[in-house]
């Protein structure tokens, strides 16, 4: 018998061990995530201090930092997966050609990526990082037609990816870096939301809409739906569909200009532009569903507040360089 108490006390040490083990790691996400939650930031476009800018603040909104001073326009902010470098569009060249820029989260060191002839004023814009980093795209106009290119994170090796006769906008890179989601149609007039491959194959018409404009696509960090705008029942409103265009579902219901959605990196909120005060754009927060919005910047009808984006959750790459796991999040896309 002294052999089986031996046996079951050995088993019930074991079990104690185990429990203990998962306890710790539970409190080790636990730690990570409320260490996550206080350096959530996001920046921004204002116009606050008279001048289209690039500004950072904190997850409560009391102190907003000013990252870019050129008297020039730079818009279009987009965090490294990383977090430690934003990537971003300005005429500061010479006025009227637009680039992709890329400075440090603190808007120190900017760098010019794309270099267009001058003689000749083009758009580069809407630049989104590839998950690994490695890779810039983004809309451009340099050969005559708006279209989605990418090229390395230095500026070289540029490729473009799509090659039609429609305007094709804001491309942004899946949770997996495996697709590419952007706008494609007739500015002002009709747009939908597509999905290609990361090399520009096989894209997908998603929206197939007959309202006119579907544009501005965001994926949720788990790669599962897509948060977009459209201009559907005679208004301008947020909306979310799964990945393959399913389910969409209407989450703002305001007579005013709703815009620009972005998915937190924890997924559980989306920011998004709208002029539902009547006194200039302002960025607010709401739930995934669409309840609890929340007003986060406060300006006056001259001030201009959009295109929020969200630092990224710290993370890791696997060896192959494609997929991106995030502490407390690595069950998400299962």
């Amino acid at each position: 018998m002294g052999f089986y108490r031996l046996l079951n006390r050995t088993a019930r040490l074991m079990a104690l061990r185990r429990d203990l083990f998962i306890l710790g790691i539970c409190f080790l996400i636990a730690f990570v995530e409320s260490a996550l939650a206080i350096e959530t930031k996001i920046a921004f476009l204002s116009t606050r201090d008279g001048n289209a800018e690039i500004y950072a603040t904190d997850s409560d909104w009391t102190a907003p930092v000013r990252l870019t001073r050129h008297p020039a326009i730079d818009s279009f902010p987009a965090w490294s997966p990383d977090g430690t470098k934003i990537a971003f569009t300005s005429n500061r060249r010479n006025g009227s050609t637009y680039e992709i820029y890329i400075m440090g989260a603190d808007g120190k060191r900017p760098v010019r990526l794309t270099k267009n002839n001058q003689l000749v004023p083009a758009y580069d814009e809407s630049p989104s990082w590839s998950p690994d980093g490695r890779k810039i795209a983004f809309a451009s106009n340099r050969e005559g037609n708006s279209e989605i290119y990418v090229m390395h994170v230095k500026g070289k090796k540029i490729v473009r990816l799509t090659v039609t006769v429609a305007t094709e906008e804001t491309p942004v890179w899946s949770p997996d870096g495996m697709k590419i989601a952007f706008a494609s149609g007739i500015v002002f007039a009709q747009s939908d939301i597509f999905v290609m491959n990361a090399n520009g194959a096989n894209p997908v018409n998603l929206t197939q809409n007959p309202q006119p404009i579907n544009e501005n696509p965001s994926w949720s960090p788990n790669g599962e739906r897509i948060a977009f705008q459209a201009w559907r029942r005679s208004n301008h409103d947020i909306y979310v569909m799964d990945a393959d265009g399913s389910n969409v579902v209407r989450l703002t219901h305001h007579f005013a200009w709703d815009a620009y959605p972005a998915w937190s990196p924890d997924g559980r909120k989306i920011a998004f532009t709208s002029l539902r005060n009547l006194v200039g754009e302002e960025i607010f927060l709401m739930n995934p569903n669409g309840t609890n919005i929340v007003q986060l910047t406060h300006g006056s009808e001259e001030w201009m507040n959009r295109m929020a984006s969200w630092r990224p959750a710290p993370q890791a790459v696997s060896s192959k360089g494609k997929l991106v796991i995030r502490w407390g999040r690595v069950k998400q896309s299962r």
